[in-house]
């Protein structure tokens, strides 16, 4: 018997506040996008945290540090929750799991994002505007607040879509002004049937919230 889905917010730091609004530290510092191969994202995120914390100066590793890795501190999100069920003895068993199974966000350059994809030997691919060596997509910080926003709470009613899933046509740019939501920016969009709202990280992936009362909507030009 499975229980509620409680979300939980993980980063750089684990016990970082995700209300706090991201700043730009560096002209070099931008999101990046990772496809991520059989749903091991923790892979992902224990290599970045190994480089990381020699940045940080936590670790003395130098002999194994990739050079194209130097440069500032990084960043990386990626939501889990935990997953709640009843066993066959009658115990409640929480497993924790990554939320969205094929993706993994890093704010770095986009060298030391093209380091990590290398080192992590296939298992992982940063998102591009075409195959070959372009560089990687840097995904504009307005579009990743908004997606943070809604991927870091309770996730009951949100829907995730990759880039392609659906041929939508534009909808309605609009701003969530009250509710769980306040300060949210989208568009609504026909899924289904049902009026949704979805904020999307182009070339990557979509999320959908939960149904938003029309009173909660604000217009935008």
């Amino acid at each position: 018997m499975r229980g509620k889905r409680k979300c939980i917010y993980t980063s750089t730091k684990e016990n970082n506040d995700k209300k706090q609004p991201m700043k730009e530290t560096s002209e070099s510092a931008s999101w990046f996008a990772m496809r991520v191969f059989m749903n091991k994202v923790w892979v992902c995120r224990d290599l970045f945290n190994i480089y990381n914390n020699v940045l940080e100066g936590l670790n003395p590793m130098t002999d194994q540090f990739p050079n194209d890795m130097q440069g500032d501190v990084m960043e990386y999100y990626a939501p889990f929750y935990y997953d709640s069920y009843t066993n066959a003895k009658g115990h409640q068993v929480d497993v924790k799991k990554p939320l969205i199974p094929s993706l993994f966000f890093m704010r770095s350059s986009a060298r030391q994002a093209e380091c990590l994809e290398r080192n992590l030997q296939g298992r992982a691919h940063l998102y591009r505007r075409n195959t070959g060596c372009r560089p990687p997509v840097a995904i504009p910080l307005k579009q990743m607040q908004m997606f943070m926003m809604v991927t870091s709470g309770d996730q009951e009613g949100i829907e995730y879509f990759e880039d392609g899933a659906f041929d939508w046509q534009k909808g309605e740019r609009v701003r969530v002004i009250d509710g769980r939501f306040k300060g949210l920016e989208g568009e609504i969009k026909r899924i289904r049937g049902d009026h949704r709202l979805v904020v999307t990280v182009e070339g990557v992936c979509a999320v959908a919230t939960t149904y938003i009362p029309r009173c909660f909507l604000e217009k935008l030009d």
